[in-house]
């Protein structure tokens, strides 16, 4: 990929970059306010207030701030710093009296950053309201915002094509050379890309909250909750909604990840190409335009959804967790990579030192894990502390103890659930430690095993210090190449 920006302003403040601070948020009555939910893109933040507001700072090379691209402070290590028009804005000291000042519009480039949280107006589509909107979830894409808001709309801002919404209609939205138009007018109307705009459906109205008929896959006997959002998720090129009676729609971004927009003529990105849309597409309006996601086993209600770079990842009422999209985490073999429900039958179980300690010490192992007590590792702790992650993985098949799942994560290439008993299983890539063991440990029981990328693995929770022990595992959090949690944690 491209090379790391290491100050775009994502951090909304001053100081060090390694270290906790606080972000000041400051409403509209110069009265502090409070987050309630935060959402972090590749170089900016999102975050919803206790008032329903969105403030957002970062890199804002494509709108995705919601705002006008501006000139941020002028790196002093590089003097100046340029934009995707070639104006540069240079610290002080230059000679150059032509050059743009901090504050100065911006066209594209890591120069376009605002470090300072402001808050985003959301009422400046042309679908119009009678009730000032307010957002209710937020989440971050690479160059994108998306947001629901209290009537069950989506709405994006940045470089997003989902539900067009350019000029209050999808009418534009027939052939690929008229995606390629509209990318390139996003592309170049910074101005226009920062706006938020409403998903639409092909009627030009607000997709999600009018009760869809004429959408791809819907029902029109299904009543408006069907299509009312809760919950987005979003991945580099796709988004994932929830809806309130546990629908789920996917929509194409029209653009790859890295602002280059789809294809025509077979070169580049190709339209769900990574059956991200985990169902049948089969035009681009259709890929453009929300649209149902079904599931094996029809009738199923969706409670938790995350996107993955070109995968996702779901869970329902009933415990079962379902992917469709790129890799191992993809959904069925079949044309249109229809979501495949996750074999938890098969589990990959890993054997830590931190574990085999705890139960020496008359501890329960925070996996659930059962351990022999070997000779080598009885009534010693781990040199240095170190947890020492075991080839020992062994792979267990339970048909009488199935995992009932309540939450889901999606990193780049690899998934997060846990599960009613305070468990988390980690699937997929683990070449970077994310799913708990070493990538080598983990490589070898899977050989060892005969078991994929797709096999769940028990990540083992233990904190491996005397005197304390982890309890449930509350929620699951997933990065690009790392994962964390948040769990109970109980006192000996």
């Amino acid at each position: 990929g491209s090379p790391a920006v290491a100050d775009a302003g994502q951090l909304g403040r001053s100081g060090a970059m390694g270290i906790f601070g606080k972000v000041d948020f400051i409403g509209d009555d110069g009265n502090e306010i409070v987050a309630k939910q935060v959402a972090c893109g590749r170089y900016h933040t999102v975050v919803l207030t206790n008032d329903g507001s969105v403030y957002t700072f970062g890199l804002n090379d494509y709108g995705q701030l919601g705002r006008l691209a501006l000139f941020g402070d002028p790196d002093v290590k590089k003097a100046c710093g340029c934009d995707s028009g070639n104006n540069c804005a240079c610290s002080e000291g230059s000679e150059d009296e032509t050059v743009k000042k901090k504050g100065d519009a911006c066209f594209g480039g890591w120069a376009c950053r605002d470090g300072t949280a402001k808050k985003v107006n959301l009422d400046t589509h042309s679908v119009t309201t009678n009730t000032k909107r307010h957002a209710t979830f937020v989440a971050a894409g690479r160059y994108t915002t998306v947001i629901v808001d209290n009537f069950g709309d989506v709405l994006v801002w940045g470089l997003n094509l989902c539900g067009a919404g350019l000029d209050g209609s999808s009418d534009d939205l027939k052939t690929e050379q008229d995606v390629r138009r509209l990318t390139q007018r996003l592309r170049g109307d910074l101005e226009l890309a920062a706006t938020p705009r409403v998903v639409l459906g092909l009627d030009g109205e607000g997709f999600f909250s009018n009760g869809r008929d004429d959408g791809p896959g819907i029902d029109p006997e299904k009543s408006l909750e069907v299509t009312r959002a809760e919950v987005v998720a979003v991945g580099y090129v796709h988004l994932v909604v929830l809806t309130k009676n546990g629908t789920v729609f996917t929509c194409d971004t029209g653009f790859d990840g890295y602002a280059g927009g789809l294809s025509v003529g077979g070169k580049g990105y190709v339209m769900n190409q990574s059956k991200q849309m985990g169902r049948n597409v089969k035009s681009v309006a259709e890929a453009l335009t929300p649209g149902e996601v079904l599931f094996p086993n029809g009738g199923t209600k969706i409670v938790a959804i995350d996107a993955g770079r070109c995968h996702a990842v779901v869970a329902d009422e009933t415990g079962r967790v379902f992917s469709f999209g790129c890799g191992a985490l993809g959904g069925d073999s079949g044309e249109f990579g229809l979501p495949k429900e996750i074999d938890f039958r098969k589990v990959l179980r890993v054997e830590t030192a931190d574990s085999r300690v705890d139960e020496e010490s008359g501890q329960s192992s925070a996996s659930g894990t059962s351990t022999s007590k070997s000779s080598e590792t009885k009534g010693k702790k781990p040199e240095g502390g170190e947890t020492k992650a075991r080839d020992e993985v062994r792979h267990k098949e339970d048909d009488n103890a199935p995992h009932f799942v309540v939450d889901v994560a999606a990193g780049e290439y690899f998934s997060l659930v846990t599960t009613l008993d305070g468990k988390v299983f980690g699937l997929g890539d683990g070449n970077s430690g994310q799913l708990g063991v070493s990538s080598e440990a983990l490589k070898s029981a899977r050989e060892k095993n005969r078991v994929d990328e797709q096999a769940p693995v028990e990540i083992p929770t233990n904190l491996g210090r005397k005197g304390a022990t982890v309890g449930q595992v509350l929620t699951p959090i997933a990065g690009y190449q790392h994962a964390a949690a948040i769990v109970e944690r109980k006192e000996a």
